[in-house]
């Protein structure tokens, strides 16, 4: 496994998690008397006001919360008891957002068609709306779009505030968006802030600095503003914008048998791929790690590797606890061995958000096994399509074919050309450069 600044902060995360479930338990047992379970699996805590800790996330199963809800609730320390009492006021409840670790959401948001080069294609990007006019399109080809213009995440933008007006962004999100923004270009410091329901982020971006924000997952469906604005007031300011949806791909099946997977991610995002996983009892899931590549296979075969060690499997099962995972070319296995079948949920993303693309090393799929069952059978390859005939020639009828350079007709490959197997993901909406 990588040990890699994230892990490094997941691992501490994980530290704090088990100090924090030991000191509430008591707290949390004395508060309330009902049966109920508290899973902390999934909680994001932060200590607060000096004597309080907000726990992001929490699981609960009674007190009115199902398993697919999720709640964030404050403790603040009785100094009296040497308990941490629940603030009951402080309470939010993020109703149906179901099974999600971290900021992988199992949960699909609704897709929306749009029109790109003539054709439509279905995107998962929300739309915004600025206060500012922009321009977008290729260098030559740029094209002017009005203030309250519908805009596409997914997509760069340019922007330039007047003195003493900030730039603002509104976006409606649903349950399930995982947002990012990659803000650049500034020649002055920059100040920033993203709020809506149960969300406030804010921060400072230095002059020519960029700024690409952790992700930032959706729990509650609303409204949600993000503003930018110079940080010596009365100054305008000139910057880039492209705002991010890490869910952009639908949840896809993984059959028993053999299955053909690949995934495709765009540098400075957070996007991952997901894949609806049924076991059986003694069923082993199978996921080959990436690719490693040699000097023979790319010129930049160091690059793509450098980049590629940091694609990651995770498997997620229906409590959103991770039962397995693997990176840095490794490969990924594991066995259900209960009685009772279960839906998993597999995740392959970057770590640190910088890209890659997933494709299994050469003969190898990843496959769903089991030793108790028959394998499945291979579909039947299509019958050879019949020649077309000819009609008989005489030798005065024929003629000599013309003489002239050989052209390769088109959709075919010529002898010493290769046909590289295009990702079986949906593309992104492609970004249009200021």
């Amino acid at each position: 496994m990588l040990y890699t600044e994230s892990v490094y902060n997941l691992t501490l995360e994980k530290l704090m998690k088990k100090i924090l479930f030991g000191l509430l338990f008591v707290g949390v047992s004395v508060a309330h008397a009902e049966d109920y379970t508290v899973d902390f699996y999934t909680t994001n805590p932060s200590l607060v006001e000096g004597d309080a800790i907000v726990l992001d996330g929490i699981r609960v199963n009674g007190l009115g919360i199902t398993p697919e809800d999720a709640a964030k609730v404050k403790y603040i320390f009785n100094r009296e008891t040497f308990n941490f009492d629940i603030d009951m006021s402080s309470i939010v409840v993020y109703r149906g957002v179901g099974v999600y670790h971290e900021y992988h959401m199992v949960k699909d948001v609704p897709a929306r068609i749009i029109n790109v080069k003539g054709k439509d294609v279905e995107t998962r990007q929300p739309l915004f709306f600025a206060n500012l006019e922009t321009q977008t399109g290729k260098k030559g080809e740029e094209v002017i779009v009005p203030p309250g213009a519908p805009l596409n995440a997914g997509t760069i933008y340019g922007f330039t505030t007047a003195a003493g007006t900030p730039f603002v962004a509104n976006y409606h999100f649903e349950i399930g968006h995982v947002m990012s923004f990659d803000i650049s270009g500034a020649k002055q410091d920059l100040t920033y802030r993203f709020t809506g329901p149960n969300t406030d982020v804010e921060g400072e971006i230095k002059s020519r600095a960029s700024l690409f924000t952790k992700p930032i997952k959706i729990l509650t469906a609303g409204d949600y503003q993000l503003s930018i604005s110079p940080s010596t007031p009365g100054e305008s300011v000139t910057f880039k914008l492209k705002g991010f949806n890490a869910n952009s791909q639908a949840m896809k099946d993984l059959k028993y048998g053999e299955n053909k997977v690949s995934a495709k991610f765009a540098a400075k995002t957070w996007g991952y791929a997901k894949y609806k996983v049924w076991l059986d009892l003694e069923d082993t899931l199978n996921v080959p790690g990436v690719k490693q590549l040699r000097e023979k296979d790319n010129k930049n075969w160091q690059k793509l590797n450098n980049t590629n060690q940091y694609l990651t499997f995770k498997l997620v099962d229906t409590s959103s606890h991770v039962v397995a995972y693997a990176d840095n070319f490794e490969d990924l296995n594991f066995t259900h061995e209960e009685a009772k079948s279960q839906i998993y949920t597999l995740f392959i993303y970057s770590q640190v958000g910088n890209g890659g693309q997933y494709s299994a090393p050469d003969k190898k799929v990843v496959e769903i096994t089991n030793p108790t069952k028959p394998k499945p059978a291979k579909p039947a390859k299509p019958k050879p399509k019949p020649k077309p005939t000819t009609p008989e020639t005489t030798p005065e009828e024929s003629t000599p074919p013309e003489t002239g350079p050989e052209v390769t007709p088109p959709d075919v490959v010529a002898p010493d050309e290769t046909i590289s197997p295009e990702p079986e993901v949906v593309e992104e909406i492609p970004e249009e450069e200021v």
